[in-house]
C-alpha cells in the first residue's frame, strides 16, 4: 500500500491491532501510529511495527475508513471532552457541528480555561452555539458574575 491522500497517511495490517495509519508527519525513530479500531494513537517503535506490519491486502474501503476516522479524530476527542464537561454542570449534552462557512470566523477565548479559540478549527455546540474549547467548555456552563 503506497502513501495515500497526497502522501499524508499510510495504511496496513498489523497482526496484533488490524489496520493501523502512520501519519507521514510523525515518521521517526518512534512515531505515532493510530489505531482506528480502538481510536487512539500510541507511539511505536519502527523495526517492530516493520516486522509485524504489511500494506498487503488492506481493502479499498479499509484505507478511506482509517483515514476518515484519523482526520476526524480530534472532533471525536473534543466531542468526548464536551460531554464530560457538561455531565459536570448536570446538562445533557446536545451534539455538536461544524461552523457555517456563510458565517464570519469568530475568534475569542475560553471563560474557563482562558486560551484562544477560533471558530476556523473548533466545533460548535448545538444548543448554545459557541465554540468549544479544547479544555470542552462551551456557553453552556457560561455564568455571568
Amino acid at each position: 500500500m503506497p502513501w495515500s491522500t497526497d502522501g499524508r497517511y499510510w495504511v496496513g495490517r498489523n497482526v496484533k491491532h488490524g489496520i493501523i495509519v502512520v501519519p507521514r508527519d510523525s515518521i521517526g525513530g518512534e512515531f505515532n501510529v493510530y489505531f482506528p479500531e480502538s481510536d487512539r494513537f500510541a507511539l511505536c517503535d519502527r523495526k517492530t511495527m516493520r516486522a509485524h506490519t504489511s500494506g498487503k491486502n488492506v481493502s479499498p474501503s479499509e484505507i478511506l475508513s482509517a483515514i476518515e476516522r484519523i482526520e476526524t479524530y480530534g472532533d471525536r476527542k473534543l466531542e468526548r471532552k464536551n460531554r464530560l464537561f457538561l455531565q459536570m454542570l448536570g446538562k445533557k449534552f446536545a451534539g455538536t457541528r461544524k461552523r457555517d462557512m456563510s458565517l464570519p470566523l469568530r475568534s475569542t477565548h475560553c471563560y474557563s480555561c482562558k486560551s484562544g479559540i477560533d471558530s476556523s478549527t473548533d466545533l460548535e455546540c448545538v444548543r448554545c452555539g459557541w465554540i468549544l474549547c479544547s479544555c470542552g467548555a462551551c456557553g453552556c456552563g457560561y455564568e455571568k458574575n
